[in-house]
C-alpha cells in the first residue's frame, strides 16, 4: 500500500486531480488524488519502485528509490510546483523517495537527508548525522559524529526540529571523548526526510554560522496501527504509530531506545569508561478542517563514568590516572499550529521548550599518587520560544515567506577548577539569569522568467545579552541554461553567538570581561554548476568563499574561538577582532538507485585559516585540506517471489588529518608534562585517514510482517583516531595518543 497527499509547494493547499502512477508497472498501477489531495495505490508489488506525479500546469515530479515492504504502509506527502509558463515541459527528479517540499526556496547548497538512505548507506549506521558526512564539504571523525562543514567548527551548525532551534540532539554532546556527539538522539523511525544546508542559506534561518540541519518528524499512519521492535549491539528500540481510534485522522507516533553499550565496551577506548543512554521521542498529529495541530518532543539522558587506576605501577598514560563522572540531559517539546487561510496563504506558529543540562566532575592521581579534584562543572540552559510565519503565493512567479521569533532563555553556568595539584577548586565561571532573543525575516522567491529565479531576503537579530542588533541581507539566484544544465550564485551575512559559558568567565576581580562580546559573524559566497548527465546521473560543482569576523580571540596568545570544540574549561578573558577564511570547491557525482546499483562520489578541496590577536595567520584546527568519499551499493531481489531485498554497500573515505597544537619538546621534557608552543599553533597535522565502512542489509517480506537484518561496520580496517599528545609516565616521553576505532552495529528489526 502506497498512500499520501499532493499539495502545492508554495501555498501548501491540496491539489485534487493529480495523477500518480508506478513507473514501469504492467498492468499500469495508478490513481488520481481526491478533493483533499489524498491518494491511495492498492496492490503495489513489494520491492523498490519509481513514482511519477503529474498535474496540468505543474512540474512533473519523479520520485525514485521508494521501498515498499510488507511490514508497514508507505505514506508520502509530496509537493509540486506550478509552472511559470504552460509552454515549457519540466520534470523534477526528487533526490529521495519521500519529497515533502522542504527546501523549495533554496537555490543551492541544500542536501536532502533520506531516512531510508541512513539505514542503507555504509558508514551511516542509522545515524543521520553520520550520513551527512558523505555530502561534499562535510567531515566528521571516527569517535564523534560532529559535523564539520567547509573547515568550520561543529559548534557553528544550527540544529532545527519542527521549525524551531534546538540544542545539539546528540548523545554525549560536547564531551571531550565524543566531541560534538556520539549518536543522534532522534531515531530514524521518527524522522521524515530533512534538509541539510552547507552554506549561503536563506533568510529564514537564524543563529547559523556554518550550516543548518533542518529536521522534521513524520506523522503516524492514520488508517492502521503499526509497530516495530529492534534489537542491536547498541540496545533495544521500540516504536508504535497509528490512529487514536478507528475512523479518526488524529494520529500518534513514538519511539523509545535504551542502551548500555555494554557489548561495545571492549572495543571502545579505555577513557570512554561506562556509557549509558536512553531517549524517547513522539509526535501527535490532529488534523482539523482547515488547520493542523501537532504536539511533539524528544528527551535524552546520558551518563559516563571512568575509574582511575589507583596503582601507579599499572598506569601507562595520563588518562589512566583520571576519574570522571558525567550526567547529561537534553530535550525539546512544542505545539505546532498550521492554518490554511485561503488557497494561496497559510500561517504556521509553534510554541516550544528546549533544554540542556550537564554535570561533570573530574579527579586525578598525581605522579606521587596523591588524589585531588581537577574540576566540577554544572550547566543548565532552558529556552521558551514562539516562532510564527506566513507564506503567501501571490502568483506562479512570486512567493513570500515572512515571520518572527521571540525566545526567552534561562541559564545557569558554574565552573570550578584547580590550577595545581596542591590547590582546591576555584570558581572561574559563575553566571545565572535570563536573556531574550528576537529575530525577524522576510524572503521572496521571484521567477523573473521561465529560466531565471531569485530568492532575496533579510534577517534581523536583537539580543539583550550583549545588546547587539544585526541586519543580515541574503540573496541567491538560479539560471537554467537548458533542460539539463543550471548555474547558481548565493551570498549573505550570518551570525551565531558563542557557547553561553564564554560570556560568564570571571577575572580576578569577579567582573565578567566577556559579557559584551558580539556574535561571531560570517560572509558566505557560493557558486554552483549542476548538470544532468543521464536520467539517474547528476553532477554538481560548488566553489565557495567564507570570511569570518568578530571572532573572539585571546588577549596575548594565539587562541581563537574559531578552533574551539568543548570549551567548558576555558577561563580567560577574550576580545573581539579575530578573523577567519575558508576557500574551497565541492564536487558531487551521484547515480540514484535504479536497476540494481547506485553510487555517490563527493570530493572537497579547501583551505581554512584564521588570524589571531597579533594579526598573524595560522591554519585552523579543521584545515584538513581534502575529503573524498566513494560510496556505492548493489541490490538483489531474492526469495521465491523475488519479494525480499538484499543490498551490500561500501564506503571509502579519504581525508586529511585535523591540526593539533605543536609540542615544545624542550619545555615538556623539563617539566615532565606536555607543553605546547603557542607561536607554532596548528603547524602540526595529524596523519591522514583512510576509512572503510561496510553495510549489509536484508529485508524479508512476509504476508503480515517484515524482518530486517543489518550488519553495519564503520572503519573495518581499524584506522586509528589520533586524539592528541600525552605524557607517558613509564617511558618519560611524549606520545601521540591513538585509538583504533572499529564500530560494529548488528541489528534485527521486525515491523508489523
Amino acid at each position: 500500500m502506497v498512500k499520501g497527499s499532493v499539495i502545492d509547494a508554495d501555498s501548501r493547499s491540496p491539489i485534487p486531480g493529480a495523477t500518480i502512477i508506478i513507473q514501469g508497472s504492467d498492468p499500469l498501477i495508478g490513481t488520481i488524488s481526491d478533493n483533499d489531495g489524498r491518494f491511495r495505490l492498492e496492490k503495489v508489488p513489494l520491492g523498490r519502485h519509481t513514482i511519477v506525479i503529474t498535474y496540468l500546469g505543474y512540474e512533473t515530479l519523479t520520485i525514485p528509490e521508494l521501498v515498499v515492504g510488507s511490514g508497514k504502509e508507505v505514506i508520502m506527502d509530496v509537493s509540486i510546483s506550478e509552472k511559470v509558463t504552460s509552454l515549457r515541459a519540466v520534470e523534477v527528479v526528487a533526490s529521495d523517495a519521500k519529497d515533502d517540499g522542504m527546501g523549495r526556496m533554496a537555490q543551492s547548497g541544500v542536501n536532502r537527508i533520506n531516512v531510508e538512505q541512513s539505514n542503507r548507506y555504509a558508514g551511516a549506521a542509522d545515524d543521520p548525522s553520520r550520513l551527512a558526512s558523505a555530502f561534499a564539504g562535510v567531515a566528521s571523525g571516527l569517535a564523534s559524529n560532529g559535523i564539520v562543514i567547509r573547515g568550520n567548527s561543529a559548534k557553528g551548525l544550527l540544529w532545527r526540529l519542527e521549525d524551531v532551534e534546538i540544542t545539539n540532539p546528540n548523545h554525549y554532546a560536547d564531551l571531550v571523548v565524543f566531541g560534538a556527539g556520539g549518536l543522534c538522539a532522534l531515531s530514524s523511525q521518527m524522522l521524515a526526510n530533512s534538509d541539510f544546508y552547507t552554506g549561503a542559506f536563506t533568510a529564514e534561518f537564524s543563529n547559523a554560522l556554518s550550516g543548518v540541519f533542518d529536521m522534521k518528524l513524520r506523522s503516524g499512519n492514520p488508517d492502521k496501527r503499526e509497530y516495530a521492535f529492534g534489537l542491536s549491539s547498541n540496545g533495544l528500540d521500540v516504536s508504535s504509530e497509528g490512529p487514536f481510534k478507528k475512523g479518526s485522522r488524529a494520529t500518534y507516533l513514538f519511539n523509545y531506545r535504551f542502551s548500555t553499550l555494554t557489548l561495545l565496551q571492549p572495543i571502545l577506548p579505555p577513557e570512554a569508561g561506562k556509557l549509558n543512554y536512553q531517549d524517547l521521542s513522539w509526535k501527535i498529529n490532529i488534523p482539523c478542517k482547515k488547520s493542523i495541530w501537532s504536539f511533539w518532543g524528544f528527551g535524552a539522558r546520558d551518563s559516563q563514568h571512568h575509574d582511575a587506576i589507583a596503582d601507579s605501577t599499572e598506569r601507562e598514560l595520563e588518562s589512566d590516572a583520571l576519574q570522571y563522572d558525567s550526567r547529561m540531559f537534553s530535550g525539546a517539546t512544542g505545539v505546532n499550529y498550521r492554518l490554511q487561510i485561503n488557497a494561496n496563504t497559510f500561517l504556521s506558529s509553534v510554541i516550544s521548550y528546549s533544554g540542556y543540562g550537564v554535570q561533570l566532575t573530574q579527579s586525578a592521581f598525581t605522579s606521587d599518587n596523591y588524589f585531588h579534584d581537577d574540576y566540577a562543572i554544572k550547566s543548565l540552559n532552558q529556552r521558551v520560544s514562539n516562532r510564527t510565519y506566513i507564506q503567501k503565493k501571490f502568483s506562479a512567479r512570486h512567493t513570500n515567506k515572512s515571520g518572527f521569533s521571540v525566545s526567552g532563555n534561562s541559564y545557569l553556568v558554574h565552573v570550578q577548577q584547580a590550577f595545581s595539584d596542591s590547590t582546591g577548586l576555584q570558581t572561574t565561571i559563575d553566571g545565572k539569569g535570563n536573556s531574550m532573543l528576537i529575530t525577524a525575516f522576510s524572503q521572496s522567491k521571484i521567477t523573473l522568467s521561465e529560466r531565471v529565479s531569485v530568492v532575496a531576503g533579510i534577517h534581523g537579530v536583537y539580543s539583550n545579552l550583549n545588546e547587539e542588533v544585526l541586519l543580515e541581507p541574503r540573496i541567491s539566484s538560479r539560471i537554467e541554461c537548458g533542460p539539463l544544465l543550471a548555474v547558481t550564485l548565493a551570498a549573505g551575512l550570518y551570525s551565531r553567538p558563542e557557547p553561553l559559558n564564554i560570556y560568564f568567565i570571571q577575572d580576578s576581580s569577579g567582573a565578567y570581561p566577556n559579557r559584551k562580546l558580539p556574535a561571531t559573524k560570517a560572509f558566505h559566497l557560493v557558486a554552483g554548476y549542476e548538470r544532468v548527465l543521464s536520467e539517474n546521473l547528476r553532477l554538481k560543482i560548488e566553489p565557495y568563499f567564507q570570511y569570518l569576523y568578530d571572532v573572539p580571540v585571546g588577549l596575548t596568545n594565539n587562541f581563537s574561538m574559531i578552533n574551539s570544540e568543548a570549551v567548558y574549561l576555558l577561563n580567560e578573558p577574550l576580545k573581539t577582532g579575530g578573523t577567519g577564511q575558508n576557500v574551497g570547491i565541492d564536487l558531487t557525482l551521484e547515480r540514484t538507485l535504479k536497476g540494481q546499483y547506485y553510487y555517490l562520489v563527493t570530493a572537497s578541496l579547501f583551505d581554512s585559516r584564521y588570524t589571531s590577536a597579533s594579526g598573524e595567520k595560522f591554519n585552523t584546527r579543521f584545515n584538513k585540506h581534502y575529503v573524498v568519499n566513494l560510496l556505492g551499493g548493489y541490490e538483489w531481489k531474492t526469495g521465491r517471489n523475488k519479494n525480499n531485498l538484499l543490498n551490500l554497500n561500501l564506503r571509502l573515505c579519504f581525508m586529511g588529518g585535523d591540526r593539533t597544537e605543536t609540542v615544545d619538546y624542550v619545555a615538556s621534557m623539563a617539566a615532565a608534562q606536555v607543553i605546547f608552543d603557542d607561536s607554532k599553533i596548528f603547524e602540526t597535522k595529524k596523519p591522514d585517514a583512510q576509512i572503510v565502512s561496510l553495510a549489509l542489509n536484508y529485508r524479508i517480506n512476509k504476508r503480515n510482517h517484515a524482518s530486517v537484518w543489518s550488519i553495519q561496520m564503520i572503519n573495518v580496517l581499524g584506522e586509528k583516531d589520533y586524539e592528541g599528545y600525552e605524557w607517558d609516565e613509564q617511558s618519560a616521553t611524549i606520545v601521540l595518543k591513538a585509538d583504533p576505532y572499529f564500530i560494529p552495529a548488528i541489528s534485527y528489526k521486525i515491523e508489523w
